[in-house]
């Protein structure tokens, strides 16, 4: 066990002149993204009876914090999760990992779809891709929850055309912050794909 904390906690290590900080960063903060991640954030309504299964935004933000870590079991929850975004782009709210049927899954209702959900994807893919160098990953096909399937690639840009089409449930307004974020990676997964497009690879 010793051993196996070691090696994750190892992924990144920092050394200032702060030795607090460096506990902080070389462990603490991973840790807690680690448990986080195990437990995707055990004290929500999820533990209240209101649902159950994995919070989808929530569970693809966690992927940020461990994929250097855990980047085997990081591609495992990503694809979950991937399958769980539906044919139209959005995604369902929450999925249950030992009851998730990809292809056959009930769309939530129109008004529960989120603006931001799937545009995190722009976030964890590039994240997971830049840390184990896996551009292939980009052009694996997995199946969405309702029905039909796609490449991840391809995943991303229904997800960015969904923002503007789908109605969400916040007054019709667009997360702007968000968008404003994916930005950087979306011009980053552009470039992937001219890259894979040229190497024959689309």
């Amino acid at each position: 066990m010793k051993a196996s904390w070691h090696a994750r906690l190892g992924s990144l290590v920092v050394d200032t002149p702060d030795p607090d900080l460096n506990h902080t960063i070389n462990v603490w903060g991973l840790y807690n993204c680690l448990v986080t991640f195990a437990w995707s954030r055990a004290a929500s309504l999820v533990y209240n009876g209101e649902r159950d299964g994995l919070g989808f935004r929530d569970s693809v933000q966690d992927l940020l914090g461990v994929t250097a870590a855990i980047p085997d079991e990081a591609r495992q929850r990503l694809e979950l999760m991937l399958t769980g975004q539906m044919s139209n782009g959005g995604a369902m709210p929450v999925v249950q990992p030992f009851d998730h049927h990809p292809g056959h899954e009930k769309g939530p209702a129109e008004e529960e779809y989120r603006s931001d959900d799937c545009l995190w994807f722009f976030n964890a893919v590039p994240a997971y891709v830049g840390e184990t160098g896996d551009l292939d990953f980009y052009q694996k096909v997995l199946p969405y929850a309702d029905q039909g399937e796609a490449s991840v690639l391809g995943r991303l840009r229904q997800a960015w055309s969904s923002t503007w089409s789908v109605r969400v449930n916040m007054d019709c307004l667009v997360a702007w912050r968000q968008i404003g974020m994916i930005a950087l990676s979306w011009v980053i997964t552009e470039k992937a794909c001219s890259w894979l497009s040229r190497c024959g690879l689309d």
